[in-house]
């Protein structure tokens, strides 16, 4: 976030404000977040440092406030994060800032590991380094709900722990079967989620974290007849709702023909009974995994190829989190 500072803040005669602010400070020289500069030389006049000239402190603290201006003067206008903005003395009380720059900002998925997976690979792969590093540092919490069902109950126990802006992104699958099937049960709750806490929020567009691997990833699954039928006989509105994870269930005999289930609403209607056989089991309940064993396969470029359908929708949700930070 951005931080300033009110002038009235500066001129108490607070000991326990300014330890705060102290506090305050150290997130600055951590790159944590941004302090916003209007008028240095009012800083430098307030009692805050002209009444503790000359100690280690005020010099310090000097010194990382010509830094943080310097540094503001020459900051791309396009950087997307430290977007939010808090007036310490106005906006919150001193401690209550304190608490509120200390707080991570939180993502908030139905499954920690494979969806937090996601999320690092597709950050990675857009160079989002500022987020990158937020992340690793425990800037930004990547929260485990257990489920899409869970989604509102782990945001309500989140929201209203910590003061001042609200910083919680909700993300999830969409489950979807088929173009434009837009009520499924995780559209809904998380739309609800949202719209009930006042929350930004995000579906994916495609039924699930693995519809996003690039092929060069899903190459390395070892599931080379579902691979091939995959991309050679799918195209992309099929490919972006079908079932990686299980594929189409096995018929019960090896003569029997593959049942494509009525949900798909006709999707894969005209493809042969021999690839419908090759799609049955899909990549396995593990492919997501290849977000981190694939490491370098996942690019921007080998990512927005199999978003021919909503092209922009990595960047654009990796926008919001980063506005968060």
């Amino acid at each position: 976030m951005r931080v300033r500072f009110s002038q009235d803040v500066l001129e108490r005669e607070d000991d326990t404000a300014w330890r705060a602010l102290a506090r305050i400070i150290d997130a600055f020289v951590e790159g944590r977040h941004v302090w916003e500069i209007d008028d240095p030389d009012a800083i430098e006049a307030s009692r805050w440092i002209a009444g503790d000239a000359g100690s280690r402190e005020a010099r310090r603290t000097l010194e990382i406030m010509r830094k943080s201006y310097t540094e503001a003067l020459y900051a791309s206008p396009n950087r997307r994060a430290h977007t939010l903005v808090i007036v310490v003395g106005a906006d919150l009380a001193p401690d209550e800032a304190r608490r509120c720059l200390e707080a991570p900002a939180y993502v908030v998925v139905e499954n920690r590991e494979s969806d937090g997976a996601f999320l690092k690979a597709m950050v990675r792969a857009f160079g989002r380094s500022e987020l990158e590093t937020a992340i690793a540092r425990g800037w930004v919490d990547v929260v485990h709900a257990g489920g899409f069902g869970e989604l509102e109950k782990r945001v309500n126990e989140l929201i209203g722990n910590v003061p001042g802006p609200c910083r919680i992104f909700v993300l999830c699958d969409s489950d979807r079967m088929h173009p434009g099937h837009n009520d499924t049960e995780a559209i809904k709750a998380l739309h609800a989620c949202c719209a009930h806490h006042g929350v930004p929020g995000h579906v994916l567009h495609k039924r699930s974290i693995e519809s996003y691997l690039p092929k060069g990833s899903l190459k390395h699954q070892g599931k080379r007849d579902v691979f091939e039928a995959f991309f050679d006989a799918l195209n992309d509105a099929q490919r972006d709702h079908y079932n990686m994870k299980e594929g189409f269930k096995r018929p019960k005999t090896r003569e029997g023909d593959v049942s494509v289930p009525p949900e798909h609403k006709g999707l894969f209607d005209g493809l042969a009974q021999d690839v419908l056989r090759k799609l049955c089991g899909g990549f396995g309940d593990h492919a997501w995994r290849l977000f981190l064993t694939t490491r370098s396969e996942i690019t921007a470029a080998a990512v927005e190829e199999r978003c021919a359908t909503n092209p922009g929708e990595i960047s654009r949700l990796l926008d919001i989190i980063e506005a968060l930070v």
